[in-house]
């Protein structure tokens, strides 16, 4: 079984550098091919003893259908990781009000931040309606992408997350153009 995997590498090779030149597998290119190469082989070795076909022809286009599944697991996973980050971020961004102090210590940290909460104000007031409604409703009072979707006529949560995310990006890049950074 051994030799039989060890004659397919040569050519699954090329199908994996074939699939990474796709557009749509951009992501992947940055990947170890001898890493994905690797986990092919061994999902290959675990189940070519139970395949069926008895010619070399269907072994091969067997094993070039594996290599396919292998991209595609990898180019899902590196995408749901990529949006849990994601996620995360944005959960960590919504929590900065909470992370203000209760009692400010110096009269010169409250005039830092009075002028910080004002920037802010004053950079919200560019954006669209919409828009504000949607960065005050995640940022200020935390509501959730479903209560946002419902209350501003997003078609779904998704919708509304990604506009948020465009949103805060875009609130973001103004408020470091202003000078306030984070």
């Amino acid at each position: 079984m051994a030799e039989l995997v060890e004659a397919l590498r040569p050519e699954l090779d090329r199908v994996l550098r074939q699939l990474l030149a796709q557009p749509k597998f951009f992501e992947l290119r940055g990947e170890d091919r001898d890493d994905l190469l690797q986990e092919v082989l061994g999902r290959l070795a675990v189940v070519l003893p139970r395949f069926r076909g008895r010619t070399w022809k269907l072994v091969r286009s067997y094993a070039r259908v594996v290599v396919r599944s292998a991209v595609g697991d990898r180019h899902r996973f590196f995408r749901a990781a990529r949006r849990d980050v994601r996620r995360r971020e944005t959960d960590n961004a919504t929590r900065a009000f909470e992370r203000l102090p209760a009692v400010d210590p110096t009269p010169s940290s409250a005039a830092a931040l009075g002028e910080s909460v004002q920037l802010y104000h004053e950079v919200l007031e560019t954006f669209g309606e919409r828009s504000r409604r949607l960065l005050r409703g995640r940022i200020e009072r935390q509501e959730s992408f479903v209560q946002l979707a419902r209350t501003l006529g997003f078609a779904t949560e998704d919708a509304a997350r990604k506009s948020f995310h465009k949103a805060h990006a875009t609130l973001l890049v103004r408020l470091a153009a202003r000078g306030l950074d984070g």
